[in-house]
């Protein structure tokens, strides 16, 4: 199995994860709605890095893969930022803060610079 197939699995819980949580909230407030979107964005965008497409050939896997990294770690920042509490930590808020902003710069970085993970430019290792 490569990164896309593995990602592709990871989708099988981010886009049943963001329908429920809409289905079970509707109508959802804004923050819990934006960050149930951006899981299912980030599932689809995963579902298409590790499935043959023309798509998948005209964009190249490791963007696609990339552009849902991103959403994911949208979806932590959005969770947190939306609903940090007085309750809530400072230490705790910056960590999830802090882990959602490295998934989506983990994304970026997929998206710009492939050859970072091994990567030739057409999203395949060399």
């Amino acid at each position: 199995m490569n990164r896309y197939q593995y990602s592709r699995l990871l989708s099988l819980v981010l886009v049943p994860l963001g329908v429920g949580v809409v289905a079970l909230s509707y109508p959802p407030p804004l923050d819990l709605g934006a960050q149930a979107v951006l899981l299912v964005v980030a599932g689809v965008l995963m579902i298409l890095s590790g499935t043959e497409s023309r798509l998948r050939e005209r964009v190249g896997p490791h963007r696609l893969l990339g552009a849902g990294n991103v959403a994911l770690g949208a979806s932590l920042v959005v969770s947190e930022l939306a609903g940090a509490d007085a309750d809530d930590g400072l230490a705790y808020t910056a960590a999830v803060v802090l882990g959602g902003l490295s998934l989506a710069f983990v994304g970026l970085s997929y998206i710009f610079r492939p050859g970072n993970f091994g990567l030739g430019p057409d999203g395949f290792p060399e």
